[in-house]
């Protein structure tokens, strides 16, 4: 951490970017706080609790939210569902994530496996999305609905892109829930990534990622104003800058190119 705190005491403000995986966000977080310095970012309580898939449910549950329920390997599962997601619990986007059917299948992965730390989600089918969203001083502004691109080939899924504000939200049903969501989160501050299931019944929280996701190198291009910007603004002056209807709405496509997959393998499924 030398060089990180070198550079921390060489600036003002520090926007970290860096995965929740092993607590390299959180502590990050608490070594700019350590130096006094300005974090641009979710504080650190609130990265330990929303760095962790097993802790963000249950805290959205307890909350009245609907999110999708997640479990320890060794742990009591319900037996009526047809297909698991097996991912770690401090993971980051789609790295290492998995889908099996049956639970046998799922937990004879995981023992065999060096590293611990997994936890299983019940496979919940429906339209993969996200919520960019900025927060601090008791406001919230969404601004993105994105729809999320996932492919799953040899049972792992892979994260495709997005559109950011690829869907709507005329009933304002997705303003409603990131609010609910943040204000059920203490410490969220900054950019926000909720990602959900859209579902026949409605949308079902995935995770929570307390900093920013792919669907920021989109944002500006589709809201006409710059988030980064928007941040500042809040912290010097109390207020974002720019109202949500002084935004556009434009879909923009974020494509990731680093995975090439075959279609012909892309709904493949272990059993």
């Amino acid at each position: 951490m030398e060089k990180v705190d070198q550079c921390i005491r060489e600036a003002d403000a520090i926007w970290p970017l860096a995965p929740e995986s092993n607590g390299v966000l959180e502590s990050i977080s608490r070594r700019v706080l350590l130096h006094n310095k300005v974090l641009l970012g979710c504080r650190p309580a609130a990265i330990h609790l929303t760095g962790s898939k097993f802790r963000t449910s249950r805290a959205l549950r307890a909350a009245g939210i609907a999110a999708v329920p997640t479990y320890h390997a060794h742990s009591p599962l319900p037996s009526d569902t047809h297909a698991w997601v097996v991912k770690p619990d401090d993971g980051a986007g789609c790295s290492d994530t998995r889908i099996f059917s049956p639970l046998e299948a799922a937990r004879k992965w995981i023992a065999v496996q060096k590293s611990g730390g997994y936890v299983l989600q019940p496979y919940i089918s429906g339209r993969p999305c996200s919520l960019s969203v900025l927060c601090g001083n008791g406001d919230l502004v969404l601004l993105g609905c994105n729809d999320q691109r996932v492919a799953v080939s040899d049972n792992q899924f892979h994260d495709m892109g997005s559109t950011v504000n690829g869907i709507e939200d005329d009933s304002g049903e997705l303003e409603r829930l990131t609010r609910r969501v943040i204000s059920a989160l203490p410490d969220m501050w900054g950019y926000v990534g909720i990602d959900f299931i859209r579902t026949d019944q409605g949308p079902v929280v995935l995770e929570v990622n307390p900093r920013m996701t792919l669907s920021h190198a989109g944002l500006h291009a589709s809201i006409g104003a710059n988030p980064v910007e928007m941040l500042l603004a809040m912290l010097r002056d109390g207020h974002w800058g720019v109202s949500k209807h002084q935004m556009s709405r434009r879909q923009v496509s974020v494509d990731v190119n680093a995975y090439q997959y075959h279609a012909q393998a892309a709904s493949t499924v272990e059993g």
